[in-house]
Parts: C-alpha cells; sequence; structure tokens
C-alpha cells in the first residue's frame, strides 16, 4: 500500500541520516487525516552506552523554543501591543547594546540580522548574558548580515516576559500547550 511504502522510505531516509550523515539517533512520528501514528527509530539514544533509539528517548528542547518565543512575540505584534520596529532598548532597558548605524530593533533580533557576533552557547542567566552585551561591539550595522545569535533570543525571551507579564515557561504553557492539550 502507499502508506507502507511512505513509512518503508521513511525508516530507509532516517536511517541514511544515521549512517551516513553521521547522527546519533532520530525519532520521527508521523500522522495522518485520520489520526493513525507510526514512530520510526533509527541510531542509538546514548552514544557512550550505544543504547539502541526508543520511541520515548528525551531529546533537549534546542532551539524549538526560538519558534515559541517569535509566534508569542508575534501574536502581541498582531494585537498592537508591540511594534516590532521600535528599538528594543526602549521596550527592555537592560539590553544596551552599543549603536553601530541604527538601533537593534525586536524584528533584528527575530530575524538573526542585529549585528550581535558575540554572546555564549553555554547555559548561564539570560538577564545576565543580555546586560552583558553592553560591553561588546557589533559586528555590522543591524539589518545588513544574517548571524545565528542565541542571545538575542535570550533578549527576546525577556521582552516577552515582560509584556505578557508572566515567567517565560508559563507564557510557553498557556499560549501553547495548554491550547494544543499537550
Amino acid at each position: 500500500s502507499m502508506k507502507t511504502e511512505t513509512i518503508t522510505a521513511l525508516q530507509v531516509f532516517i536511517d541514511d541520516l544515521v549512517q551516513v550523515d553521521g547522527l546519533p539517533g532520530v525519532v520521527l512520528g508521523i500522522t495522518g487525516k485520520e489520526g493513525d501514528i507510526s514512530i520510526l527509530t533509527s541510531g542509538v539514544s546514548n552514544i557512550v552506552t550505544r543504547t539502541p533509539m526508543v520511541s520515548d528517548a528525551l531529546f533537549e528542547i534546542g532551539s524549538l523554543s526560538k519558534s515559541f518565543t517569535a509566534i508569542a512575540l508575534l501574536r502581541l505584534a498582531e494585537q498592537g501591543v508591540l511594534d516590532i520596529h521600535r528599538p528594543i532598548s526602549e521596550l527592555l532597558p537592560i539590553f544596551q547594546v552599543p549603536v553601530c548605524g541604527g538601533p537593534i530593533t525586536t524584528h533584528h533580533l527575530l530575524s538573526h540580522t542585529a549585528g550581535i557576533t558575540s554572546g555564549t552557547d553555554m547555559r548561564t542567566d539570560g538577564q545576565y548574558e543580555v546586560y552583558a552585551l553592553r560591553h561588546t561591539r557589533p559586528g555590522c550595522p543591524p539589518g545588513v548580515r544574517y548571524h545565528y545569535c542565541n542571545v538575542g533570543y535570550r533578549a527576546l525571551s525577556l521582552l516577552a516576559e515582560k509584556l505578557y507579564q508572566q515567567p517565560y515557561a508559563q507564557i510557553i504553557r498557556e499560549q501553547f500547550f495548554e491550547p494544543l492539550g499537550m
């Protein structure tokens, strides 16, 4: 059947991701119009112990939270609560990056075009890292170049907390997980 062929092709695809592209492990969930679910696995869930991947393995959320942050802020923009083209330092006073060509806006941070090339991938306190940006120099003026920026999204999560007047976890729970029944 078409469904079986599709499932088989997807299994081959994720096996290639593991064997050819070098991903340690993959879990892929598939739903159809009827709501049926297939869960495919490949590789390992622990590279040290070589434990085979299982369907209920836990993964780090990684950068998925950036999507939630962006949507939460864009909802406020849609409602007229947030102007994403206004300098973010006016909305979030802790954010004081030296001006290089023009002020950094929420839009620049959302699109990774703020010119911020510093920051850390380490899990530090978000407020401290955003505050520390005042001691950096932008790599280029805002809006000129794309540069993936974790600390920019830390600033955006602080802005979301300020505008929603809720902790970040509560925003995500109430805006996304509860309405989706998660």
